[in-house]
């Protein structure tokens, strides 16, 4: 019972900021490409639970999230050509990262005959 309602309140919190929570996220995420050299496991945990939060709040399609990932290989592709070979193995984990998102999100469409339509 305490559960659900700190999930409710969390939800209220988050849902009148939802995009500065969108914003944030891109931001955060943005930051690790670009000025963290290295993987650090929790910087990317913290980060990838934010994505999940604005997954969630926004209630992401099978398409937003492959947009997501089609900017990200844009990405990894002109840092590639910049020869910025940290930028670009912190991207390319990233769009990994998303395309794990992707797949759940076209096994769980498969699973549900119903919501064949992926918007």
């Amino acid at each position: 019972m305490i559960r659900i309602i700190f999930k409710d309140k969390i939800l209220k919190l988050l849902h009148g900021n939802k995009n500065n929570f969108l914003i944030l996220s891109m931001i955060y995420t943005l930051g690790d490409i670009l000025f963290l050299k290295k993987f650090y496991f929790f910087v990317s945990l913290f980060i990838l639970l934010n994505w999940f939060l604005v997954i969630y709040l926004f209630k992401f399609t099978v398409k937003k999230i492959a947009l997501i990932i089609v900017l990200l290989f844009i990405l990894i592709s002109f840092f590639h050509i910049l020869s910025l070979w940290a930028i670009t193995e912190k991207a390319a984990i990233w769009a990994y990262l998303f395309l794990i998102i992707y797949l759940y999100f076209l096994i769980k469409l498969d699973r549900n005959p119903k919501n064949k339509n992926p918007d």
